[in-house]
């Protein structure tokens, strides 16, 4: 996901550096993703394959997703994130 999203050089690899850079998107003077989202944009992630990975990374992976958008909630701003899986 970093050279997908072009994450910074620092990026701590880890679910709570993935969450901190997926809830930048819509904040790009933090400088945590090269992709951003306007606030009325959303994020779709299609997931191929993914309910056949190992099931901690798709664990971290679905959390990284519920705890980014649950942020936005917080900031009274729609969910930043849709996952579909195939």
């Amino acid at each position: 996901m970093k050279n997908e999203f072009s994450f910074p050089d620092f990026y701590g690899a880890n679910i709570h550096a993935l969450i901190d850079c997926l809830s930048s998107m819509r904040y790009p003077d933090d400088e945590m993703s090269e992709v951003t989202l306007q606030n009325d944009e959303i994020l779709l992630i299609e997931a191929i394959g993914l309910s056949q990975s190992n099931i901690e990374i798709v664990g971290n992976f679905l959390a990284a997703i519920e705890q980014t958008n649950n942020r936005e909630i917080e900031r009274n701003q729609l969910p930043s994130i849709f996952l579909s899986c195939k």
